[in-house]
């Protein structure tokens, strides 16, 4: 059991490069205590569980650039967690539980500012819940298997989503409100896969197939799949070879062969959303971080 206390005071006076006379001050005070408990049920196998409350601030930007012009409030998080690890010399398999639930959650709205930093708002009721696997298994001495996910659920209760609205010269009509019942969070995806085939012929060489699936990532909270980014699945190779010369303990040679079936895919983005006063539906406007088509890294690390 261990218990956190933090003492928080922002204060900001001046011009902003996007305000003037910027004046505000906040005072926070957090205690975050967390208690766990852990059954060892032999050598090799354990059951957990814990639970913890955090605090956290928001950040400069929340203040300057809130969205909704409004003064940002702290997030605050219960976490459960419970779980099951295992440990041979054969096979291992951690497999954990959780659920984080939110009040006033600062998420992203999807958009961003001129500098590329994500706008944030607070979202009154939210959580996060699922589980998370990570095994291996030494097949034998050249084999070895590893596999990893994350499945989850991130969600959002009874979310507004606001549409600045304008008329055709452009001049400001106000917002449009949509509600949402229960949405998914914005840039949280619902499953990470990953997966590891190693070969070892001797040992002073291994070589690596890493194999990455991210399920569909939505830009804002609408859950709309139309501001959304595809799923991707992305294969790395990695070689790394060790040994030692001249007196120098170990000089280790590492390739690195990223996307090796070129794929065309993006894990980041944002957009931004308007209507007109005489259309019927909104505009949506959706920008992506397109990642690198295959490439190659070759390092080199000396020890002495």
């Amino acid at each position: 059991m261990d218990v956190q206390y933090r003492n928080i005071h922002y204060y900001g006076k001046g011009d902003d490069d996007k305000i003037k006379d910027l004046d505000f001050q906040d005072k926070l005070n957090f205690i975050n205590p967390k208690l766990g408990i852990t059954y060892f049920i032999n050598a090799t196998q354990n059951l957990y569980l814990s639970y913890a409350l955090a605090s956290k601030e928001p950040t400069r930007n929340d203040y300057v650039e809130n969205p909704r012009n409004e003064f940002p409030k702290p997030e605050s998080m219960q976490n459960i967690e419970a779980g099951y690890r295992i440990n041979t010399e054969k096979y291992s398999l951690a497999a954990n539980v959780y659920g984080m639930f939110y009040n006033n959650q600062l998420i992203p709205t999807g958009a961003i500012n001129d500098v590329g930093s994500a706008l944030r708002i607070n979202a009154k009721d939210s959580y996060r819940a699922g589980i998370e696997l990570d095994g291996s298994w030494k097949i034998n001495d050249h084999f070895n298997w590893g596999l990893n996910a994350a499945l989850s659920q991130n969600k959002i209760k009874n979310f507004t989503e606001e549409i600045p609205q304008y008329d055709q010269d452009w001049s400001y009509l106000g917002t449009l409100k949509i509600e949402h019942a229960s949405t998914t969070i914005a840039k949280s995806p619902s499953t990470i896969l990953g997966n590891t085939f190693t070969y070892k012929p001797t040992q002073q060489l291994s070589m690596s197939i890493m194999s990455k699936y991210i399920s569909r990532i939505y830009l804002d909270n609408s859950s709309d799949t139309n501001r959304s980014i595809d799923p991707s699945f992305v294969h790395n190779f990695q070689a790394i070879y060790s040994f030692s010369l001249w007196g120098i303990k170990n000089i280790e040679l590492n390739l690195l062969v990223n996307n090796l079936l070129n794929a065309k895919y993006a894990t980041s983005g944002y957009t931004w959303s308007q209507k007109f006063e005489k259309e019927q539906d909104s505009k949506y406007y959706n920008f992506y971080y397109p990642q690198a088509e295959t490439n190659a890294m070759l390092g080199l690390n000396i020890r002495f």
